[in-house]
């Protein structure tokens, strides 16, 4: 017969252990760094919080009140974790932050420590070096981080990319990095930090000669699309490395020039009676010839065409540079066809497998109709009588790709197109 002390003691351990599982539990479940003050210090180059879930914004919150596309600072914090980290060495930082559930979204923001950086950061007395506050990707397995082939230094939020560029660090400086989980109840992450030494190249003694710049001859022959007579058009041959326009012809059936080998041409083409027409050109040192015949359309009411070289600036209504070519392209067009009427259509970039929230739908459709208003502007200041012109946006409801792949079909969901409304 089991004596009541044995029992007892077998109670009271069995309740010790029952009570090291939930605080093990609670442990493993909540994180302690969710403020600037409490950040963790990664050691290592991996720091694995891979049961740890951020929960919440901790004691203070430190984001709040922002414009939802400022690049320097999260809207508001949701459930945030923050790390700190001494550089060895001077050396270039690349960074990747591994989500253990795809579908959670990190966003994060990076901070070369000064002192006070915490309340600096509180009173926005400070900005970050770096930051990504992208849509999650699940393309990617939701990873963000700093990458040395990415372009931007901060990414603010939608659609964008995941990786900002790396930095260069000096030995000694100290980071602050935080992360915030968007979606409550995540699944942890894995912080990896990659430190590649910075090397000084030694200049060469030996004077290098300048290269003698090699040719391609472009022929370029234009046709009516149905007919396949020729057509008298006019030219405008573009250089894309710097916008330039390297030739220029008019009322000719067909043009010949010289262009650079491995370089990129943007050709513009009009006539009377048919719709414009701009093709990209690429030379390579494998062809020293090139020909090519541009295929016109007539003008026919309900044709639309795609201004595929208008280029924006990122969610914004602002021409690049490199646009001024199509857009004197698109003028003349209207010039050389005083009767036409059109309708100006912007689009906009957003795949069909990110979620969008109503601020985004307000913020795409705002975008459409912006970019398109530009360009009516444009041509309003060129003197098109405006009668003849009318705008609108249409979000990322008429996406050439719904789920783009690669830069070049995103760029072709973010676009401008003309409609033949009137001839």
């Amino acid at each position: 017969m089991i004596s009541k002390n044995i029992i007892l003691f077998r109670n009271v351990l069995l309740l010790c252990v029952l009570i090291n599982i939930a605080n093990y539990s609670f442990a493993q479940n909540n994180i302690k760094n969710s403020d600037c003050k409490n950040a963790i210090e990664i050691t290592d180059s991996v720091y694995e919080a891979r049961n740890i879930s951020p929960s919440g914004y901790g004691d203070i919150l430190e984001f709040s009140g922002n414009d939802l596309y400022n690049p320097m600072f999260f809207q508001r914090e949701h459930n945030s974790a923050w790390y700190k980290f001494t550089a060895k060495q001077d050396s270039y930082l690349t960074l990747d932050i591994v989500p253990v559930d795809s579908k959670n979204d990190y966003d994060f923001l990076l901070f070369r420590n000064t002192e006070g950086v915490c309340n600096k950061i509180i009173k926005k007395q400070t900005k970050p070096v770096r930051s990504n506050i992208s849509r999650n990707d699940l393309r990617i397995a939701g990873k963000t981080g700093l990458s040395s082939s990415a372009k931007a230094d901060f990414v603010h939020a939608g659609p964008g990319n995941s990786y900002s560029r790396g930095l260069d660090i000096k030995k000694g400086e100290v980071y602050y990095l935080v992360l915030d989980n968007v979606y409550p109840n995540g699944s942890g992450h894995t912080v990896y930090l990659h430190f590649k030494n910075k090397t000084v190249p030694v200049k060469s003694q030996v004077v290098e000669k300048k290269k003698k710049i090699d040719k391609a001859l472009v022929k370029l022959y234009v046709k009516d699309d149905k007919s396949g007579q020729p057509v008298y058009a006019d030219f405008d041959i573009v250089r894309k490395k710097d916008s330039k326009s390297v030739f220029k012809a008019n009322n000719k059936t067909s043009i010949e020039f010289d262009a650079e080998f491995a370089s990129g041409y943007i050709i513009n083409c009009t006539a009377k009676n048919y719709l414009n027409q701009t093709k990209e050109i690429l030379t390579d040192r494998e062809k020293s010839e090139y020909i090519d015949t541009l295929k016109l359309s007539s003008i026919e009411i309900g044709k639309s065409i795609s201004l595929e070289n208008i280029y924006f600036v990122g969610n914004k209504a602002i021409f690049l540079p490199s646009s001024e070519s199509s857009l004197l392209t698109l003028y003349k067009f209207m010039n050389q066809n005083s009767s036409v009427k059109i309708e100006i259509q912007g689009h906009v970039n957003w795949p069909q497998d990110h979620m969008m929230s109503s601020d985004d739908e307000v913020f795409n459709q705002r975008l459409s109709v912006n970019r398109a208003k530009a360009v009516y502007d444009f041509l309003i200041n060129k003197g098109i009588d405006k009668s003849r012109l009318t705008y609108k946006g249409y979000s990322n409801t008429r996406m050439i790709y719904p789920v783009p792949m690669n830069e070049t079909q995103e760029q072709k969901n973010r676009r401008v197109e003309i409609l033949i409304i009137s001839k």
